[in-house]
């Protein structure tokens, strides 16, 4: 037996209120097991509890439980309610015990009368039919601007004869009818252009859909169509009609954003195409696709791994649709996108063919496919599917890696590979020949932060101290600060990151501000949060397919859209802002920690 009370609760848009019965208040709730809620064209609400119902008036701020004093004032109807159903028009239907059903229509104040000695168990309106759903499984089709019955359809009383006052009837947009209980007898749906019924279940013979569960708690129509069932220990089933495809939703218990219970006593679609979803003991939760923007993965396959941590360092696709992620002290994920497929690299202290350390801070997928891997105090690795082949600094070669802590890591076109490292400059290294070469003096200063090739082969160099562009042509470094003119610098000279866009523009990313420099011209233009972004200090930026930019930052995400004025040709930047609301995981992004898929998803 169910001992748990479902209370009334008001939210305001700040703060909660909870109503309940008082014994020594005749304004209070009948009682404090609630059943339904409906809003009339006037704004009050009419609460179904266990003992009845009740009418809330929001400007007295009370109940009134003596309904059959109300309808005979509001609608001239002397009866004491059983069933009320307010329709998508506001109109009411009541159904008595033993008499049948009243229509007050509220444009009109008209009062059709639709008698019947049955039972009802639930009403419906369906453009200007309304639907009687009687306990014995009877369905009977009215219409709504008389009391001309249309049509009854007695197939439910064959099939399941069990007799319920708990049947509940939903009718989609196409007028299909989807019939259920409260107890273990699945759902019934009644296609309306065919005129048929399936009897949808858990079994391996439902057709054409199977159902998670045959205990069905409610069911709803999203803004796209697609039917959404609330069961019982079973989850949310997702019917897309369409295509015929059934998605089952489950909680996960890794994932905050996963259903919050499989148990879901009820849904709701509201104006703006969200999903609230009333959960067993669990509380809400809500779906809608403006909302989650952004997908998350939560790497909840390593999650058992002793002192594993999801902190993301590095991102990088390749060619084969494999997304490699580097981590704060987890070592190397793989992600084959296109199979599911996960795997995580660690170093082990005892193999040498093992990755050489577990903090990544960069990764370069190779044309030829392998990957490099840069780490902090690791030095470099070189991944061929196999195992890892280590380069590390030996202060008596020459010819190694300059320092251990390697930065940033980029392929030209040539397959030569340039490092970045942190403090001790800059290298170039021919795989094919093993050579390694050195660049310090020539940067604007030796910690390097963040390399990238323009349109052009020119090397993006992205220092804590300015930006240093390498031409391969003449094999010359140019350190820059701000335009070539001088006549404006870097809002920061701490760059996190460089690229150049579509449209030969450098954006650099600073603690302070994202620069856009115009080479063509020598315009350089700073944006900062005052202009529209979401924070100052910007961590990565990224161009999509479609041109515009992604810059992340330490309070959230911005999409920057791009277009001309259309007299000056000068650029305009519109300003999108995401966060935790939008499905963010987080608004804090670590540095660099971006990259854009094959597909062209970033």
């Amino acid at each position: 037996m169910d001992c748990h009370s479902r209370r009334l609760n008001r939210f305001d848009g700040c703060n909660f209120k909870v109503f309940r019965h008082n014994d020594n208040n005749a304004h209070s709730l009948p009682d404090d097991f609630i059943e339904n809620i409906q809003e009339d064209a006037e704004g009050n609400l009419w609460v179904e509890t266990a003992s009845g119902y009740a009418v809330y008036d929001p400007i007295k701020g009370n109940f009134n439980c003596q309904l059959a004093t109300i309808l005979k004032q509001k609608f001239g109807i002397d009866r004491q309610p059983a069933l009320i159903y307010i329709d998508p028009d506001k109109n009411f239907w009541i159904y008595t015990t033993g008499v049948g059903t009243v229509q007050y229509q509220i444009k009109t104040g008209k009062l059709i009368d639709y008698p019947q000695t049955k039972r009802i168990a639930d009403i419906r309106a369906f453009g200007s039919e309304a639907t009687l759903l009687f306990t014995d499984g009877t369905l009977q089709r009215v219409d709504r601007n008389s009391s001309k019955v249309i049509a009854t359809d007695t197939q439910l009383t064959t099939q399941q004869p069990l007799i319920s006052e708990k049947y509940s009837l939903f009718i989609d947009h196409k007028g299909n009818h989807w019939v259920y209980t409260k107890s273990a007898t699945g759902l019934w749906y009644y296609n309306h252009k065919a005129q048929t019924w399936s009897w949808l279940s858990n079994s391996t013979s439902s057709h054409p859909y199977r159902l998670s569960s045959n205990v069905i708690l409610s069911v709803t129509e999203d803004r796209n169509k697609n039917i959404w069932i609330a069961t019982d220990h079973g989850g949310i089933d997702i019917i897309d009609k369409e295509t015929g495809l059934l998605t089952n939703l489950q909680n996960n218990p890794l994932d905050e954003r996963s259903l919050a219970n499989n148990s879901s006593n009820c849904i709701y679609c509201d104006g703006q195409g969200i999903l609230w979803i009333g959960t067993y003991k669990k509380g809400v939760s809500y779906y809608s696709e403006s909302i989650f923007k952004f997908g998350v993965e939560h790497l909840t396959q390593f999650k058992h791994i002793k002192n594993f941590d999801g902190d993301v360092t590095f991102l990088k696709s390749d060619s084969q649709n494999r997304l490699w992620i580097g981590t704060n002290g987890s070592g190397l994920i793989s992600i084959n996108r296109t199979t599911g497929e996960q795997k995580l690299y660690e170093h082990q202290p005892n193999n040498p063919a093992s990755l050489a350390g577990n903090v990544i801070v960069s990764i370069c997928a190779a044309r030829d496919g392998r990957v490099w891997i840069g780490t902090y105090l690791g030095g470099m690795d070189c991944f061929d599917g196999r195992q890892f082949i280590h380069y590390r600094h030996q202060p008596d070669n020459a010819n190694s890696l300059v320092s251990n802590d390697v930065w940033s890591i980029q392929e030209d076109k040539n397959g030569l590979l340039w490092i970045g490292t942190l403090g001790a400059g800059l290298q170039s290294f021919d795989p094919q020949t093993q050579k390694f070469t050195t660049y310090t003096t020539q940067l604007s200063s030796p910690f390097v932060s963040a390399l990238a090739f323009g349109k052009d082969g020119t090397l993006l160099i992205g220092t804590a101290y300015g930006l240093t562009l390498y031409d391969p042509k003449t094999k010359q470094f140019e350190s820059i600060f701000g335009n070539r003119r001088k006549t404006a610098t870097f809002s920061n000279l701490n760059i996190n990151q460089v690229m150049e866009d579509s449209r030969g523009l450098l954006w650099i990313a600073t603690r302070d501000g994202l620069n856009i420099l115009n080479l063509k011209n020598d315009q350089l233009t700073v944006l900062r949060k005052a202009d529209g972004l979401a924070d100052d200090i910007i961590c990565s930026v990224i161009e999509d397919n479609d041109k515009n930019i992604w810059a992340t930052t330490l309070n959230g995400v911005t999409n920057i859209v791009i277009g001309t004025h259309p007299r000056t040709g000068e650029y305009q930047f519109t300003y999108y802002n995401y966060d935790e609301t939008d499905g963010l995981q987080s608004r804090e992004f670590n540095m660099r920690s971006t990259t854009k898929t094959p597909q062209g998803k970033s």
